[in-house]
């Protein structure tokens, strides 16, 4: 039992099984909107919805190994193009119980640059254990793209 879904999973409420609580606790990974991935106390990369799965691509998700490994497989960068020490990798500090606002990191995804904003905040248990991390991604390559040429524009 090492990722918060085992943990979340292994408390019954209210009658609900454990195996019952860890379904319930997928489905709701899977309705949200945003790419999530949830990583183990040992650092594990254990679970993706599927926004994570389609933003990543086959063979980028990383599932069951270190978070480290998966981010640096991803070859981060910052938004400048500088490479992005593993003590700033946003599962890595949230891993280690900070909470992290939205950075903007720059990966490689199948062969193609994408710059991502990457939310992570520790998963922690009622007393305040860091059990994991949750970090969510989402693509904002175009977004920022379209706002310096807007910026770039009002320059001109």
């Amino acid at each position: 039992m090492g990722s918060p879904f085992e943990v979340l999973a292994a408390r019954p409420r209210g009658g609900i099984s454990a195996a019952d609580a860890h379904h319930v606790l997928a489905a709701a990974l899977e309705a949200v909107g945003e790419a999530i991935v949830v990583c183990g106390r040992d650092g594990r990369v254990t679970h993706l919805n599927r926004h994570a799965r389609e933003l990543l691509g086959a063979g980028c998700d990383g599932r069951g190994t270190d978070a480290a490994t998966w981010m640096r497989a991803l070859q981060p960068r910052t938004a400048s193009g500088l490479a992005l020490p593993a003590e700033d990798l946003p599962p890595l500090r949230a891993l280690a119980g900070e909470v992290v606002q939205c950075v903007d990191v720059l990966v490689t995804l199948c062969g193609r640059e994408t710059l991502l904003e990457v939310c992570a905040r520790p998963a922690s248990d009622a007393r305040g254990r860091t059990r994991g991390a949750i970090v969510t991604l989402r693509d904002v390559t175009e977004p920022r793209r379209e706002e310096a040429l807007r910026r770039a524009a009002v320059r001109a």
